[in-house]
């Protein structure tokens, strides 16, 4: 109990503290949830990962957090911060996900006790924000749903920037979740950082 204890503890203290600046920076539009126009197409990127290193950090100013996102969405890879699900041998996610930004969905999946904590506060047309590559990738949200935990569908090939939240649900529930809560959103604006 002590050890799940201190996990528990190391996962939710793990957090980037969250600014009032962070959300300064993205011109302040982050309280506007009226519908956005989506973008089309995202940006390429070449830069190269290992699974585990730090990549990216996601702020939801909903929630006041940011946080670090990992590449990989593995047992240790969520224990470090967000899990980017990751192109691999995993035939779930082969050629079905991309890097934060790009044009295709983005996955990123979080411990609802921890790291995703307070997801279901989300409202559509709330922004999520992505720093990544010297850029920032804003995304709107569009739609949140509850399937089950065997839901293949959700990580699918996107033909235009999506991202995803993939946290359990029911969010108060001890133990391992039956279910799976998900937020989908459509990259509207892209900043220089």
């Amino acid at each position: 109990m002590g050890w799940n204890a201190y996990n528990w503890w190391s996962e939710s203290a793990s957090s980037v503290p969250y600014e009032e600046a962070t959300m300064s920076k993205i011109d302040k539009k982050g309280d506007d949830t009226s519908p956005q126009p989506a973008l089309a197409k995202g940006i390429p990127s070449d830069l190269k990962h290992n699974r585990g290193d730090m990549i990216a950090t996601l702020s939801i100013h909903r929630l006041k957090k940011n946080l670090e996102v990992v590449y990989g969405a593995d047992a240790d890879s969520l224990e470090k911060g967000v899990g980017s699900y990751i192109e691999d041998n995993d035939p779930q996610t082969k050629d079905k996900t991309v890097k934060p930004g790009e044009t295709g969905h983005v996955v990123l999946s979080g411990h609802r006790d921890t790291k995703f904590k307070g997801m279901g506060e989300l409202k559509v047309g709330d922004r999520l924000i992505i720093d990544y590559n010297n850029h920032y990738f804003i995304y709107q949200v569009r739609k949140t749903w509850v399937t089950p935990k065997e839901d293949r569908k959700v990580i699918v090939t996107k033909d235009k920037p999506i991202l995803t939240l993939v946290t359990c649900y029911p969010f108060n529930m001890l133990g391992s979740a039956p279910k799976r809560y998900i937020i989908e959103s459509e990259l509207i604006e892209i900043q220089n950082k």
